[in-house]
């Protein structure tokens, strides 16, 4: 999983698709975040239809995960979790 374009309030994640789809196509992705001090999931989005989407609605400073699960015919996939937090920031300093 990439994380780009980070903002105070939005972030831009990329994702492969998976490479076993149990010969059924993706229907959708299920994103996710984790405000690290909250310690709690929440859905951002089921209804991603590509290996893309732009997280909105993030506070400023505040630090984050993300976790993207492909869903089929078969059920949802084992989540696909990115490896370092992101802190919602502006990428440029003073």
């Amino acid at each position: 999983m990439n994380i780009s374009d980070i903002k105070p309030d939005s972030c831009v994640l990329t994702w492969k698709p998976p490479k076993n789809d149990g010969n059924s196509p993706i229907t959708n992705y299920i994103i996710e975040k984790l405000d690290t001090k909250k310690g709690d999931w929440q859905k951002v989005s089921s209804f991603c239809r590509v290996p893309y989407y732009e997280v909105t609605g993030l506070k400023e400073g505040s630090e984050y995960k993300f976790r993207v699960s492909a869903e089929n015919l078969y059920g949802q996939s084992v989540p696909l979790e990115c490896e370092k937090p992101i802190i919602a920031k502006n990428p440029y300093g003073k």
